[in-house]
């Protein structure tokens, strides 16, 4: 059996390998080991079809080749089912991988074909082999920290990713077509041939820089307009607040007003001895006054607007609810309009959860918890059961007015909130109810950017 070949693609079956899931580790469907379990019975089956194939197989680069293709497909679709990740976040990595096999194989060949002489007619893929391990070696690692970099600041957007898959797709296609792949060994030992693998190195790390940049820039833009928002609806709610203060004093200035003449009465009742007469004129007075309408739900100014304007909402709507709420005045590294995204949105998308419900109990509830220097923030509503997964943990919006499917920004809002104060979001979908957490650390707050 020709060991060279086999061991060539045990080499390329574990850097493609490690290439389609480091990046999307921690959205693994199975465990590490049955992944592993299950790539050791791959690599197994690939052995018996090589073994099969031996009677034919001559050792020659274009056996070699052939035998890697049928290698490479029968592990084509093995990520789209092992990994959360979307289909075409998926195509991306795998033209990734296609890619760095043209680089490392074709680097590989060419040193074999044209440095080997005899060793590389009597001991085929040995001396590819020796040159692949340093170069995955050195190459792996780099790889590794670029993709981490662009799918942490890769944006949502699925046009994007339908587009962009295809960018290291098309540099593999002008490698195909300028260096080839099917050809034989004059070929492979050509100038042209090793300056198109080089060339299509330099283009691809080219265009992974650039679309870093470019998702750096939305993601800090996306930044910018969400606390734009944010800022405008506290102003809002600010708004609402004064014009409050400002009714309750013209009010109390009535009341003061009033308030003359119905001393007047009392004491006219009381110089004239009318006992009766005045306990009923008192008990009119208590029963006109207005009830209590004002609730300090918490010391945070920004918080206390917020929770005023979405929980007196919620009480008109007739959703019973349960907040027990206390953010202090000093909340260290958080800023008034981050915690205002975080509290917002989580009461705004409860409350829209409720109203859509159109038949069952609904309530939400409301907790705050101090830890150390940790706020943590927990809502907790009542929903009809009907949820769709996005593959970050997060959910489609229910939103959009063409029913289409939509990224939930509030929850993404939030989500890019508690990253940036080194926290995380927690979102539990249950069977009629719907929880969501957000710890934020009071005392450092993240330089990583949304």
């Amino acid at each position: 059996m020709p060991l060279g070949i086999l061991f060539n693609n045990l080499i390329i079956l574990a850097a493609d390998g490690f290439i389609r899931y480091y990046p999307k580790r921690k959205s693994l469907r199975v465990p590490l080991w049955l992944l592993l379990l299950v790539y050791a019975v791959v690599f197994c089956i690939q052995v018996l079809f090589l073994y099969f194939e031996q009677s034919r197989f001559t050792g020659e680069y274009w056996d070699g080749q052939i035998y890697q293709t049928l290698a490479g497909l029968l592990v084509f679709l093995l990520p789209f089912f092992f990994v959360r990740m979307g289909f075409f976040q998926n195509l991306f990595l795998l033209s990734i991988v296609v890619v760095y096999n043209l680089i490392v194989l074709g680097i590989a060949n060419f040193v074999e074909l044209r440095f080997g002489g005899v060793l590389a007619q009597t001991h085929p893929y040995l001396i590819s082999n020796i040159v692949k391990l340093p170069l995955i070696g050195i190459s792996l690692p780099l790889l590794s920290r670029v993709l981490k970099k662009l799918f942490a600041l890769w944006p949502e957007d699925k046009g994007l990713w339908q587009l962009f898959w295809l960018l290291p797709l098309l540099f593999a296609g002008l490698c195909l077509l300028s260096g080839g792949f099917f050809q034989d060994t004059s070929a492979i030992t050509s100038l042209l041939f090793i300056l198109s693998r080089l060339l299509v190195c330099a283009g691809c790390a080219l265009t992974c820089y650039l679309m870093a940049q470019t998702f750096q820039k939305e993601a800090q833009a996306s930044a910018v307009r969400e606390n734009a928002r944010a800022a405008q609806h506290l102003l809002e709610l600010e708004r609402d607040q004064y014009e409050h203060f400002r009714k309750s004093i013209e009010a109390e200035a009535q009341m003061r007003h009033n308030l003359r003449h119905q001393l007047a009465v009392l004491k006219k009742l009381q110089q004239d001895g009318d006992a009766e007469g005045l306990k009923d004129y008192i008990e009119s007075l208590i029963c006109a006054l207005p009830p209590a309408t004002s609730h300090n739900w918490c010391e945070h100014y920004s918080c206390n607007a917020i929770a005023s304007h979405y929980l007196s909402l919620i009480e008109e709507q007739g959703i019973i609810l349960d907040a027990r709420f206390e953010v202090p005045k000093d909340i260290g590294a958080i800023s008034d309009t981050d915690i205002c995204i975080v509290l917002g949105n989580l009461l705004e998308n409860a409350l829209e959860a409720c109203l859509r419900m159109e038949e069952g109990h609904r309530y939400i509830k409301l907790r705050s918890l101090i830890q150390g220097n940790f706020l943590s923030l927990m809502v907790e509503n009542s929903s009809d059961g009907v949820y769709r997964y996005m593959e970050n943990g997060l959910f489609y919006s229910r939103k959009a007015s063409d029913g289409g499917e939509r990224e939930g920004l509030g929850l993404a809002s939030v989500n890019a909130v508690c990253q940036r104060y080194n926290g995380y979001l927690k979102t539990e979908a249950m069977e009629n109810a719907f929880r969501t957490s957000a710890l934020l650390d009071m005392g450092l707050r993240s330089e990583v950017n949304p």
